[in-house]
């Protein structure tokens, strides 16, 4: 692995997918080669808007009958 890539992956503790695809075009390198090794260097990795529902998103707080 690309000792620069490893020092970027390790200087935050949270990757989004628009930073990984950012980083992989950056060292010419495949999105998931970098979403896999954010992971592997226990970094985390969120996908989208995960976690941002909000009041009227269709994001339901019961449970369905």
């Amino acid at each position: 692995m690309d000792p620069e890539l490893k020092a970027r992956i390790e200087s935050k503790d949270t990757w989004t997918f628009p930073e990984c695809l950012a980083l992989g075009s950056e060292f010419g390198i495949k999105t998931r080669f970098v979403v896999a090794m954010v992971m592997m260097l226990g970094r985390n990795y969120v996908d989208g808007e995960a976690g941002s529902y909000s009041e009227g998103s269709g994001a339901r707080s019961d449970p369905p009958a």
